[in-house]
């Protein structure tokens, strides 16, 4: 396992993080533990695909909670384009009550600005906190929990050839 230190002497030294599954477990489980200190108990964790899929499941399983799926993606490559939205989420599973919003990166803060704004307008869904496993440095949304601070590109071990197409 990675150390804090080391993750931060790796995120100064290098414009392109590409990060390995050993880091991306290590600061999931720091995302977690920030969650857990916190008190807050969600009822449900709805991760934001593609990119909060695996944090999503990783945070649901730790902190014993249902997962729901949310779609929403502003990427083409590196290249942005007009974000996409779908709110719809399986037919079994009711949000409601405390909810934690997740993704893998709180990058322009967009994505996390129109999902959580569309969430809140559900009156069954009590508290809403958010979490990313990195916040980049000029992001308009800030996250209430972060693993990971840095402003260079992310390249997430999911992702091939440093894009978020699959």
């Amino acid at each position: 396992m990675l150390s804090s230190v080391h993750l931060l002497w790796i995120q100064m030294k290098i414009k392109d993080w590409r990060m390995g599954w050993d880091e991306y477990e290590l600061l999931s489980r720091k995302l977690c533990s920030k969650v857990r200190k916190s008190r807050f108990k969600p009822d449900f964790v709805i991760c934001i695909s593609r990119g909060g899929l695996v944090v999503g499941r990783l945070l649901s399983g730790d902190l014993k909670t249902p997962l729901a799926v949310v779609t929403a993606a502003s990427y083409a490559g590196r290249k942005r384009k007009k974000l996409r939205v779908n709110l719809r989420f399986s037919a079994l599973t009711t949000v409601k009550g405390k909810v934690l919003l997740v993704d893998d990166v709180a990058d322009s803060g967009q994505t996390l600005k129109i999902v959580s704004a569309r969430l809140r307008k559900n009156k069954r869904i009590k508290i809403l906190k958010t979490a990313t496993v990195v916040e980049k440095s000029f992001s308009a949304f800030k996250p209430d929990f972060v693993a990971a601070k840095y402003g260079g590109w992310v390249v997430f071990p999911y992702e091939k050839n440093g894009s978020k197409k699959a």
